[in-house]
């Protein structure tokens, strides 16, 4: 039989230990992370795209938190962009590899400030490691041109040794469309794919270089823009090569030793590219005169030309058509 000298003290613990366990579980903040595009419809091929979103920890908007974003072609072509950036201004400490330098160069590493249109570039980013244990990164490079269009990108799996720096050299095609003139590229470090799961280990660096050859670039850079702390949004234009269909978009973040992961999605499609040549020309023009005529003369019409969806082939879809136009056949 229990007294009362040995239940007090029971009870006594039983009270301690439930008290410990809800001060444990209200310590530990929830970290999540969102993420968007700015239209979340469909978007024509050389849109400006933002994507952006936020990372919370709790009641906590980091301004030192590094996302990274992953945008996958349709039909698992492989990714579009990898990039990483940060919610806000404050220095970044305690990442396991810092990216030191990464520029244009030639095949053998030394720096060119140079790449033709239409041939190779090589790009060389100088990893080393800083919390003295080896690593296994997928290291990434991107190229843009002067008119925030993504050109291409390449990465590989390398270790990395304990306090070592290794500076490999990779080569990305420079696409003909390519402008010439000033061109952007980033070089970024991931545990893994963003897909699954994958975090940044260090932050983006940027450079540029020179792009000969082509038409001249005529729009603005790609830009990363963090107006507030917990907030992230990357800008870019879509390449006017890229397929249509539906395109994916991960983001991954570790904040408060906690790993969170976000998906969304677009579509891309070539407006005005009735005839479906991959391209908006005269024989477009033609097509939706047609479709034009007939939806006023009573006659079945052409849904494709009915560009913004409302049932009727009129003077709106003809404004759309035309600066759908314009914009293939801009620089």
């Amino acid at each position: 039989m229990r007294t009362k000298n040995t239940v007090l003290p029971f009870l006594f613990l039983l009270i301690l230990s439930t008290f410990s366990s809800v001060i444990l579980v209200t310590a530990q903040s929830t970290t999540s992370l969102t993420v968007a595009t700015n239209k979340q419809t469909t978007y024509n091929k050389y849109d400006p795209i933002t994507i952006s979103g936020t990372l919370k920890s709790g009641s906590l908007s980091p301004s030192d938190g590094l996302v990274g974003i992953q945008i996958d072609y349709p039909n698992s072509e492989g990714p579009m962009v990898l990039r990483t950036v940060q919610t806000g201004s404050t220095e970044v400490i305690n990442l396991p590899e810092q990216i030191t330098t990464a520029y244009s160069s030639n095949s053998g590493g030394s720096p060119a400030s140079v790449a033709q249109n239409g041939n190779l570039g090589y790009f060389t980013a100088s990893i080393t490691d800083t919390d003295d244990q080896a690593h296994t990164g997928l290291l990434v490079i991107s190229i843009y041109d002067g008119n925030g269009v993504p050109l291409g990108l390449v990465y590989t799996t390398m270790s990395i040794g304990a306090e070592a720096t290794q500076s490999p050299t990779l080569s990305i095609p420079v696409p003909t469309t390519a402008h010439s003139g000033t061109a952007y590229g980033y070089a970024d470090l991931y545990s893994g794919f963003p897909q699954n799961g994958g975090i940044p280990l260090a932050q983006e660096q940027s450079f540029q270089f020179t792009i000969s050859g082509g038409t001249s670039s005529s729009g603005p850079a790609p830009t990363t823009v963090s107006a507030t702390a917990g907030a992230y949004s990357l800008t870019f234009k879509l390449p006017k090569t890229c397929p249509d269909g539906a395109y994916t978009v991960y983001a991954s973040a570790s904040y408060a030793n906690q790993d969170v992961t976000a998906q969304t999605g677009f579509n891309v499609l070539l407006i005005g590219d009735f005839d479906f040549a991959g391209v908006v020309n005269g024989n477009d023009l033609f097509i939706f005169a047609a479709a034009y005529i007939n939806y006023y003369e009573g006659l079945p019409y052409n849904s494709l030309c009915d560009i913004n969806n409302q049932g009727k082939v009129d003077a709106t879809d003809f404004f759309l058509f035309v600066g759908a136009y314009i914009q293939y056949w801009s620089p």
